[in-house]
């Protein structure tokens, strides 16, 4: 099989000013703007101050055991994880690892 030639950007020196959005990061994103629209509160300072920050939030939702795993080791040392556990318990958090449990431990 032959190989097809890989398409080089035309503007390389712009590339690193855009960095890839996981997918995790991006629907955070949209649903603070949405609430922000409807003229509910911004995420709060402990959601700055929790470990889990979107470079890591991949593994919070990814379903897969180890990044369970590394998941819940963050969320054992976490400042704010009382905090998370009544934010989940209010928003109806349903899927990934918040406040130190699993989907189905919550």
């Amino acid at each position: 099989m032959e190989e097809r030639p890989v398409a080089q950007p035309s503007r390389p020196e712009r590339l690193p000013r855009y960095a890839p959005i996981d997918c995790v990061s991006r629907i955070f994103y949209l649903r603070m703007r949405v609430r922000q629209q409807e003229g509910a509160a911004l995420p709060s300072q402990w959601m700055r101050d929790a470990a889990c920050s979107p470079a890591t939030s991949e593994e919070y939702f990814s379903g897969k055991p180890e990044d369970t795993a590394l998941a819940l080791r963050r969320c054992i040392g976490c400042a704010v994880i009382d905090v998370c556990a009544a934010y989940a318990v209010r928003e109806g958090v349903s899927v990934g690892v918040c406040a130190g449990l699993t989907a189905q431990q919550r």
